[in-house]
């Protein structure tokens, strides 16, 4: 897990600003730093490390390839890295996923990425042909950025090292976006010209093109024993891995399914789930970490979160999972969460159930229940969603809407509230073994008998935990159940906007 930062522009790049850009997010990568400078200074590499798997040597970036011809930064963990050198190179003992990275791009060319299972976002360079190659993951786990003009090309795990090269200049399209969907439009960021590579996309300096697409897998599948076979390749690692756990369908299962002796729960003095914890920790004899936040420092997580990020929060707990990450010991440095589970499992009941409802897309219905604002949307988001819809049902559009919209919005999140407390967040429903046997699958399927998320009920009632698969949905909250949705939001995002002085 790491940060990266490339520029390749036709003049000298000044090393002061390119240094102050990549060391603005060192929470990223607090273990090492490197830069690189080819090509007369025109081109530069720049990387930090959060050491995960393997010794400082064995992992150390910016990587050259062992022909001399390509060069890598990378963000991620590719987790079939060790199979892929079996596979591929029989006999060689890659120590790290990001030789494996650039040998097997020496071998394959693009068609390696297909290969790839895990997270990732990372550039590539080729040396003869003086060009680049920048790949993110199928579903936007890991975050990558980019600016480009005649001069100059820029990517970058964070936002914030743009503005040592660029004038950051808000786009006010992106706040209206914000407001209504907690989110830009996709390809979007906060600022003009500068754009996120999109998920299961690769960008070269002429392009930016889909490499992976969803479709339905119809081979046999079972939930359980693929649960069970990802979650196990989400525990690699050479450092201590934790998960967070909440009274929860989804944090339960990957917390049951582990080996994992001790988690982490976190909420407010008032709004938390440490009695349902305690059950479950109670009858499969695990231990949690009990960490609260009082209101007081939940605001001022806010503000500093979203000053490191130069960028508003999407939802307002961000701030408990940076919290609860922080108190974790400095060798616990992975972190399995639950993302995912409701995009692909239908779990919020009320509005896949309308949708499945419905005979036609009733857009206006949909987007008055997704969204907690009255605000007008922008004529590209609207253009984004007619796209998205065009020819579907409206539970199929329904689910492409969480599922490409909706999701990377929420890895964002985990990614940067997990990153700024320097720990690798991991989520193990988020896996194309997962996801795509589920993919288009009915709503009926998801929702045996009208039960929410059956198919993972089954698996908790299968392990004796019946009495977590009974239990009322929460959600995880710093909003009071007495509290107007709506109203919590709009002061939420006042003080997000202050914060920013974008008020």
């Amino acid at each position: 897990m790491c940060g990266i930062f490339f520029v390749k522009s036709k003049n000298i790049i000044d090393k002061l600003s390119f240094e102050k850009s990549l060391h603005a997010m060192d929470f990223r990568g607090p273990d090492d730093s490197s830069v690189l400078y080819i090509d007369d200074n025109k081109t530069g590499f720049g990387h930090l490390r959060l050491q995960i798997i393997g010794d400082q040597i064995d992992g150390s970036q910016p990587m050259v390839s062992h022909n001399d011809r390509y060069i890598i930064i990378f963000n991620g963990e590719i987790y079939n890295y060790k199979l892929l050198s079996k596979q591929f190179f029989a006999g060689a003992n890659f120590k790290s996923d990001t030789r494996l990275l650039i040998e097997l791009f020496t071998l394959l060319g693009d068609s390696f990425v297909d290969h790839l299972e895990g997270m990732f976002a990372f550039v590539i360079y080729d040396k003869v042909a003086d060009s680049w190659f920048a790949y993110r993951d199928r579903f936007g786990i890991k975050p990558l950025f980019y600016y480009q003009d005649s001069n100059m090309t820029i990517l970058s795990s964070e936002i914030i090292s743009f503005k040592y090269f660029v004038e950051l200049e808000v786009d006010s399209d992106s706040l209206i976006e914000w407001k209504k969907f907690r989110r830009c439009c996709p390809n979007h960021t906060f600022y003009k010209n500068i754009f996120e590579v999109l998920p299961g996309y690769y960008k070269t300096e002429r392009a930016h093109k889909a490499w992976y697409y969803l479709i339905p897998s119809d081979s046999d599948f079972c939930l359980e024993t693929s649960l069970n076979e990802v979650i196990t390749d989400h525990l690699c690692s050479d450092v201590d891995v934790t998960c967070l756990l909440s009274g929860g369908v989804d944090s339960s299962i990957i917390a049951k399914l582990t080996n994992l002796k001790y988690h982490y729960t976190v909420g407010l003095p008032e709004i938390n789930e440490f009695d349902d914890v305690k059950e479950f920790c109670d009858y499969t004899n695990k231990f949690s970490y009990y960490i609260d936040l009082n209101s007081n420092d939940l605001f001022k997580i806010w503000r500093e979160m979203s000053s490191r990020r130069l960028e508003p929060l999407s939802v307002p707990n961000e701030a408990l999972i940076y919290h609860v990450c922080k108190s974790m010991p400095s060798n616990t440095k992975v972190v399995l969460s639950g993302e995912g589970a409701d995009e692909i499992m239908f779990g919020y009941d009320r509005i896949f159930g309308y949708m499945n409802d419905q005979k036609n897309i009733d857009l206006s219905g949909f987007l008055n229940m997704y969204s907690y604002s009255s605000i007008q949307p922008t004529d590209r988001i609207l253009d984004y969603i007619n796209d998205l819809s065009f020819n579907k049902s409206p539970i199929e559009f329904c689910e492409d809407f969480f599922l490409f919209f909706h999701l990377p919005g929420l890895l964002r999140r985990v990614d940067f509230s997990m990153m700024l407390a320097s720990k690798e967040g991991r989520v193990p429903f988020v896996d194309r073994r997962i996801i795509e046997p589920l993919y288009r699958k009915s709503y009926e399927t998801k929702n045996v008998n009208g039960i929410s998320k059956s198919l993972l009920k089954d698996i908790l009632n299968n392990n004796g935990l019946n009495f977590v698969s009974k239990r009322n949905k929460i959600g995880f909250t710093t909003k009071s159940t007495s509290e107007d949705t709506n109203k919590y939001y709009e002061d939420f995002q006042k003080i997000m906007l202050k914060e920013l002085k974008w008020s």
